[in-house]
């Protein structure tokens, strides 16, 4: 009995180591997966596929989340495999090991996938002002980030342009572009790994200048004024009309400025007119405008000239002076008679005039009104006050002198008839001086001055002019025309006498000066 037990038992060892080898000997005909790899990847599939294991007739596809608690998802025959169980967005682990029968190979290496995002849907833009683009869209499943695209062009290649971790991105550009173009892209980042999905459809915008609020003014003159605004959002320039009342009913443009202010200058002053400035945004030679801005009504006169002066009287003529009258074009020169009546006797665009062919020792009045004179219109100012002014009496004709060899001066003319008196100026580093006031028609220049001798040889120059009283009031001839004489020079001094080699006489002396 316990030799028939043995027996058995020694069988039964036998047959176990049998299958042992078996197994091990039938197991290590399997070999292992190689060359695991991704062959698509979408936000609803993973595809993997491998190359061939040597005894394989199946295979076993697991997968993990973590790399370390592993589900086997598939058995397949083939050499690849589509996971459609996937989230988008999602991080998975993959690997791969070849059976047959009851054995298995090794398993390959680990392949990590990264599923993509959902595409994006639904982008919407909205223009809040002449630069600013609001973007929004709907969150894609498995997106971590947004990225933003925009092309200024239906013909251009898109350009990232930033990034957003929510469903919206707020666009400024430095000037309105016109038609622009948005789409958005969403990825995932997990693990160290990107995944994107496909570009979003296109969203078209179309960016204008905004337009220019309320156009105020400052500093208004009759001749300009400072017009400004406040910047209108997406212009880099503005251009500047006006429109005349009493012209042509168009707007003519009148300037451009890429800042938010315009000075307007007139010639003359013109009258009502209207501004109004439009929004432009600039680039090489493409240009986009805004609306216009409200018109702004403005009203430009010419100042009246506020007085008017003598600037010389001569005894045949008047010369007028007055200052410049802001916006006035020209001027109008009036005579006024006794009965207060204006007749115009010039007009000018200079501040003086010069009225010519008067009678002498005779008092005249005069006025004097601005103008405005443009292409579309003439304005008048009111009249200047009046100015009462009389020509001379005649001029001292010839100025002559009388100088002894003392060098003692007199200065003579002719008398002119009705005249109270006459001034003698002499000129002193190159300014007329008063040195004489005599009733007679001569002068000694000497005795004028304290009894001074004249410097020998040196030059002097004098003018006279005649006067009268009329009322309190000087009145002037004009001046004669000036008068030179050279003192004369002293006498030579030191003469010395002396014998030539021919027995003539030999005279010398000291130069004078």
């Amino acid at each position: 009995m316990k030799k028939n037990l043995k027996s058995t038992l020694a069988l039964v060892l036998c047959l176990l180591m049998l299958m042992s080898t078996a197994a091990v000997s039938f197991a290590a005909s399997v070999g292992a997966v190689k060359a695991l790899k991704v062959s698509a990847v979408s936000d609803v599939a993973v595809k993997v596929k491998w190359n061939a294991a040597s005894g394989a007739s199946g295979y076993q596809v697991e997968r993990s989340t973590d790399g370390k608690t592993w589900t086997q998802i598939a058995k397949t025959t083939a050499l690849t495999y589509k996971d459609t169980n996937v989230d988008a967005g999602a991080k998975y682990i993959y690997r791969v090991r070849g059976y047959k029968g009851q054995a298995t190979g090794s398993y390959s290496g680990k392949l990590n996938v990264l599923t993509k995002p959902e595409k994006v849907e639904a982008v919407t833009a909205k223009v809040k002002d002449g630069a600013t683009v609001a973007l929004s869209w709907e969150a894609a499943a498995g997106a971590t980030v947004y990225k933003i695209y925009r092309k200024d062009s239906f013909t251009d290649q898109y350009k990232a342009i930033g990034t957003s971790k929510t469903t919206k991105f707020t666009v400024t550009s430095k000037y309105a572009t016109g038609k622009t173009y948005y789409c958005v892209q969403s990825y995932a980042k997990k693990g160290g790994m990107t995944s994107f999905s496909a570009l979003s459809a296109s969203t078209k915008v179309t960016l204008k200048p905004g337009t220019v609020g309320a156009v105020v003014a400052s500093n208004q003159t009759s001749s300009g004024v400072l017009l400004h605004w406040d910047a209108a959002p997406g212009a880099n320039q503005y251009v500047i009309y006006q429109r005349v009342a009493t012209g042509d009913s168009s707007y003519q443009k009148i300037g451009t400025t890429k800042k938010p202010s315009y000075q307007v200058k007139f010639d003359a002053a013109p009258g009502t007119v209207y501004f109004r400035v439009c929004s432009m945004a600039v680039k090489g030679e493409k240009s986009i405008a805004g609306a216009n801005s409200p018109a702004l009504k403005l009203s430009f006169k010419p100042k009246k000239v506020a007085a008017l002066t003598l600037k010389e009287a001569a005894y045949n003529s008047l010369t007028l002076l007055w200052t410049k009258a802001d916006g006035a074009s020209d001027y109008l020169v009036y005579d006024v008679n006794a009965a207060g009546k204006r007749t115009l006797i010039g007009q000018t665009k200079e501040t003086t005039f010069k009225v010519e062919n008067l009678e002498p020792a005779t008092t005249y009045t005069y006025t004097v009104r601005a103008v405005a004179e443009t292409a579309n219109n003439t304005l008048y100012t009111d009249y200047s006050p009046t100015l009462t002014a009389a020509t001379t009496f005649g001029t001292v004709a010839t100025l002559k002198y009388s100088l002894d060899s003392d060098n003692q001066l007199y200065l003579l003319w002719d008398a002119l008839a009705d005249v109270e008196g006459y001034e003698v100026e002499k000129l002193v580093n190159g300014n007329w001086k008063l040195i004489g006031n005599v009733k007679s028609t001569t002068f000694d220049a000497t005795g004028a001055e304290s009894s001074k001798k004249l410097t020998p040889g040196t030059d002097y120059t004098y003018r006279v002019r005649a006067y009268v009283k009329d009322g309190g009031e000087m009145v002037y001839s004009s001046y004669s025309e000036p008068l030179t004489v050279r003192a004369v020079p002293e006498a030579p001094k030191n003469i010395k006498t002396g014998t030539g080699a021919d027995h003539s006489v030999v005279l010398e002396w000291d130069a004078v000066p």
